[in-house]
């Protein structure tokens, strides 16, 4: 159902990921955001946003735990539901564009928009493939 070059590119997108979490922190992408400023007003003090944003993430990822576990479609669709991440991240590279300026996250970005694009095409026939069984 999902073949070995769609594992080496999930396996590719690792590192690729953890290093553009590096280059937002290094570049303090944190500073330079209006959406971190803006979800960062609703908390009045560091230990409260830590709790929240520590247990939100924990619980938004026990459903597509559950779903992974269960395989077959229910994987399929984790896996479609984390591609949409490849979309969200392209704020990066459009502000980027946006101010003609280097914006915090975007080098990494573009290798991971890369693979983004190798990616949606092998979930696109791993669900081609899967309704074929």
């Amino acid at each position: 159902m999902i073949s070995k070059r769609f594992k080496k590119i999930i396996l590719l997108l690792i590192p690729v990921i953890y290093l553009h979490g590096v280059e937002e922190i290094i570049t303090g992408f944190y500073k330079n955001d209006f959406y971190m400023e803006y979800f960062s007003s609703f908390f009045t003090s560091i230990l409260q946003a830590h709790y929240y944003s520590s247990h939100i993430v924990w619980w938004l990822m026990i459903g597509p735990a559950l779903l992974l576990a269960f395989g077959g479609k229910w994987r399929l669709s984790v896996l479609t539901l984390f591609g949409l991440f490849f979309f969200m991240e392209l704020h990066h590279l459009i502000d980027a564009i946006k101010t003609m300026n280097y914006y915090p996250g975007v080098i990494t970005n573009l290798i991971m928009e890369i693979l983004g694009i190798f990616y949606w095409k092998e979930i696109i026939l791993a669900w081609k493939n899967y309704d074929r069984n």
